[in-house]
């Protein structure tokens, strides 16, 4: 009898569990995501080109101590919906130096294909900046996309040419 009123109560308990918990958010149909980040690159400048925009050039470090200006160029995938973007940039110590906000945009579907940029300038001691990019989707949460780290060096490396092709 004891053995069968224990079976009972935990069977009563699962049911009610399930029946008063919320489902996983990933079951949930009304979930909001934020955007995901396809791609990102560092450029001095950006050229228009239809309905995108192009690096005029992409680097992965900066000169120390000299007057710098570059974007950050995010490309993104987004469901339905407005996405509020924002840039963080940190220097070494983790004080924040620079907070952008983004323009907001809106994905007319999901799976939405979006390029976003930022503009930072600057001149900054040898070591790295590091840049938080934010999401927030629709009245969601903020939500972190990634950080990426912008070498800050005393001697840039030049990098060879890209090898033209053979006609």
């Amino acid at each position: 009898m004891r053995r069968l009123q224990l079976l009972f109560f935990t069977a009563l308990a699962l049911a009610v569990s399930f029946a008063v918990l919320p489902p996983s958010p990933a079951l949930a149909g009304n979930y909001i995501l934020p955007a995901f980040i396809t791609n990102a690159y560092f450029t001095p400048g950006l050229a228009k080109k239809g309905n995108s925009v192009q690096p005029t050039a992409v680097f992965n470090s900066v000169q120390a101590n000299t007057q710098v200006a570059f974007f950050l160029v995010l490309d993104l995938l987004g469901d339905k919906g407005t996405h509020n973007v924002e840039i963080e940039m940190y220097d070494n110590s983790g004080k924040q130096v620079t907070a952008l906000k983004l323009k907001p945009w809106t994905a007319p579907a999901d799976n939405s294909l979006f390029q976003v940029s930022g503009k930072f300038q600057g001149k900054y001691p040898p070591g790295s900046v590091f840049f938080r990019v934010f999401d927030t989707h629709g009245k969601g949460e903020k939500s972190l996309l990634g950080t990426y780290r912008l070498p800050i060096l005393a001697t840039v490396p030049k990098l060879a040419p890209t090898p033209k092709k053979k006609k």
